[in-house]
């Protein structure tokens, strides 16, 4: 058969089917990250989180490598992942190839000469590697993906490593195109681990991410008893309690733990901060996004940060620290918009109400929780008010800017939105008045706003101005 597959003659999928792709792999009920209380458990896992790295780099079709010692796990964690289906059920084909076994040539394909029967003229095509042959037959007979895995990469010459360039790049054969049908996944043996080590080129290492990959005592066993998720393969009661004894007692000394340290695996010093790294970065954040939609808040900034770890190196990653930080203090104006609507706050609502009375209980109810600080309130109390006159007069707007301003995490927060307040309750109220959106002879105040409030607010006021006339 000859498989003249590119991207136009690909077989559509049919009416019954989803069109394939890598995302189950990183569907967050597999991962270990959803059963873990916090991002703390998470940093005390490093192993576990390694795995989790592994399966959304996939997922995100973004080439990732194991860098560890030999006998850690690396092929047969990537080989395990045949076990994992599509969203039509199918497998995920693992094809393991060893590129410092093969000639450059052979790997990138090698051009020759060949009649074209139809136009009788001589032309020269790129010889198909096997490996192509293979991932677009598993496509046409079954519309199944590849997670194509590069094993001992370390063994690479310089030249066998610059002939794997475009396969990584952009997967291209001539007129076939085998990238919508792959993602890759390599393994490394790090300086100090085994006797000869090739380094891998800039090239190489900066066309994906990085993660660490050794031996863990806990991880080991949970994933050993259970035959490595195939209950056919696991050991017996007696061999697991064995093994099990073993190790546990002695786990310092276990796998060579001790000869290891995650971050001296990875070759950090030699990752560089490229636009291409940056792109993949931006992809990855969007897919962690959803992955992580209904997570934690601090495990999914954990994982955004570990991701800017693997593509970018940990300089980065500490500055992805701070902005992960720095991401609880944005809040848009239409965010609390829509909270105030969920809690049904209206201009009348008593402040002895059961509603008024909840919300005042729930200081941070406003912000999930989040540590505003005083310039990120100023600027979203400026937002909401912006919002109240931005069309017309938006009376929920309205409601939303008191409730956000008196709702406050403390004292001192509440304070500083009081000029802001009092331009609510004079300026702008009246404005509403005039144009009808609040009722006139009645207070411009929303009911749930108590006494103290007004009259810290009117003393604030009074105070500022004393103050400007001192001046």
């Amino acid at each position: 058969m000859d498989h003249e597959l590119s991207e136009t003659t690909a077989p559509p999928v049919t009416v019954d089917e989803k069109q394939p792709t890598f995302m189950p792999l990183a569907n967050f009920d597999g991962l270990w990250a959803s059963k873990a209380s916090g991002a703390d458990e998470l940093r005390d896992n490093p192993r576990r989180v390694a795995v989790d790295l592994l399966k959304i780099f996939l997922a995100n079709k973004t080439p990732i490598t194991l860098w560890g010692p030999v006998g850690a796990r690396k092929t047969r964690s990537i080989q395990s992942l045949a076990d994992e289906v599509d969203e039509n059920g199918v497998p995920y084909q693992v094809i393991t190839i060893q590129p410092s076994t093969e000639d450059p040539t052979v790997i990138h394909g090698m051009m020759f000469t060949s009649l074209d029967e139809a136009s009788g003229e001589t032309v020269m095509k790129r010889s198909l590697p096997a490996v192509v042959d293979q991932i677009i037959k598993y496509w046409e007979d079954h519309h199944g993906l590849t997670i194509l895995f590069m094993d001992e990469m370390t063994t690479c010459l310089p030249a066998q490593q610059h002939a794997l360039l475009g396969l990584m790049t952009h997967g291209h054969y001539g007129d076939k195109n085998i990238q919508p049908y792959i993602s890759i996944a390599m393994a490394a043996n790090p300086e100090g681990t085994v006797s000869t080590v090739n380094e891998l080129g800039e090239q190489v290492i900066n066309r994906g991410g990085h993660i660490a990959w050794y031996g863990d005592v806990d991880l080991f066993l949970e994933e050993w008893s259970s035959g490595f998720n195939n209950p056919a393969n696991a050991p017996t009661s007696t061999v697991q309690w064995f093994i099990q004894e073993l190790l546990v007692n002695s786990s310092k000394d276990a796998f060579r733990s001790s000869n290891w340290k995650p971050e001296e695996l990875v070759p950090y010093e030699t990752m560089e901060h490229t636009e291409r790294s940056v792109t993949e970065l931006g992809r990855m954040i969007e897919l962690i996004d959803g992955v992580f939609a209904n997570a934690r808040p601090d495990i999914r900034k954990f994982y955004i940060i570990e991701a800017t770890r693997a593509l970018l190196g940990n300089s980065w990653a500490d500055k992805m620290s701070i902005i992960a930080e720095q991401e609880s203090r944005r809040y848009s104006p239409e965010d609390v918009l829509i909270k105030v609507r969920d809690m049904s706050l209206k201009m009348d609502t008593a402040e002895e109400s059961p509603i008024a009375k909840s919300v005042r209980e729930k200081v941070h109810i406003m912000t999930d929780g989040k540590i505003i600080d005083h310039a990120a309130s100023i600027k979203l109390m400026e937002g909401l008010m912006a919002l109240v006159t931005k069309k017309g007069f938006s009376l929920d707007a309205y409601i939303a800017a008191w409730a956000f301003g008196t709702l406050s995490q403390d004292d001192g927060f509440s304070m500083g939105l009081h000029q802001y307040l009092y331009k609510l309750a004079t300026q702008i109220g009246a404005q509403g008045v005039r144009g009808g959106a609040l009722p006139a002879g009645v207070s411009v105040v929303p009911s749930f706003v108590s006494k103290e409030v007004k009259d810290n607010i009117r003393a604030s006021v009074e105070a500022a101005k004393a103050a400007k006339v001192g001046q």
